[in-house]
């Protein structure tokens, strides 16, 4: 059995120098895998979501690589990843998990359109597919395992930004709606009967605005640890910040633009 944590674990120590951080990454995404739903496990459907949470640019998507791998190695057929429908995110995505996962099936959003290659790459072996936050491409991916009759399969689904565009921004409304992409997430999980759904973001407030007991609100949060090196908001605006200077309110004052002077037109140049 190909052991895909390992792999993204060797890569990140050849970019991060210091050992610790990529164990500390390594034990993140063990933290993980503790809570989500095992996906050999026999019985009665099973789902769960939960966030991984870390300040902005703080390695979080170390976290998310790892999480995968490790996912795939625990028997996960399926690792979906969603991501930003901006064309020029999704490409810097789709690299990242091509290096992190060389010996794993990836599948980008251009082969969804093929159903019959598709379906054959997804019984064929663990796959991770890289696909965008778009409903039609979500939808897509749906009918062509709906069709296939693929079932049996474990999912596991990595939500990157999972604030922008996934939440239902028909919540208000008191008829049930879903907005296109929440409505075609929903779907997918509900195709699969073992799925953990991951949700990953610096700024998760939305997420935990939802109802308790709510479908897209996180049961388990796990904080993923910026490295020694990381300059963030303490580092600006802590008590004992050396970044930010203090000013007297007059001197403010005195530096703020006021009123400024007329033109002189004897100081205007003119066209000879």
């Amino acid at each position: 059995m190909k052991n895909h944590k390992t792999e993204v674990l060797n890569l990140l120590a050849s970019q991060i120098a210091d050992p610790e951080e990529v164990e500390e990454i390594g034990r993140t995404a063990a933290e993980v895998a503790r809570h989500w739903v095992d996906p050999l496990k026999g019985g009665k459907a099973e789902e769960i979501n939960g966030l991984i949470y870390g300040l902005i640019q703080s390695g979080k998507t170390g976290v998310l690589t790892v999480s995968g791998a490790l996912g795939a190695d625990q028997g996960y057929r399926s690792i979906v990843i969603l991501t930003s429908d901006i064309d020029p995110l999704y490409d810097q995505t789709l690299g990242r998990i091509r290096e992190s996962f060389p010996g794993m099936d990836v599948i980008e959003k251009k082969d969804i359109k093929d159903p019959e290659s598709f379906l054959q790459r997804i019984r064929t072996g663990t796959c991770a597919i890289v696909v965008t936050k778009n409903s039609r491409l979500l939808g897509a991916i749906i009918e062509n395992l709906k069709k296939g009759n693929v079932r049996g399969l474990s999912c596991l689904i990595i939500d990157d930004e999972a604030d922008q565009a996934s939440l239902n921004t028909k919540a208000s409304k008191a008829d049930g709606s879903r907005s296109a992409i929440n409505d075609r997430i929903a779907e997918l999980r509900e195709f699969f009967d073992k799925n953990t759904y991951l949700q990953v973001t610096a700024t998760p407030q939305a997420l935990f605005l939802q109802a308790p007991g709510h479908d897209f609100r996180p049961r388990f949060t796990v904080l993923s640890h910026p490295g020694a090196g990381y300059v963030g908001g303490d580092e600006f605006f802590g008590d004992a910040s050396q970044l930010v200077r203090e000013f007297d309110l007059q001197d403010i004052d005195i530096l703020a633009p006021g009123p400024q002077p007329s033109e002189d037109p004897r100081c205007v140049r003119r066209p000879v």
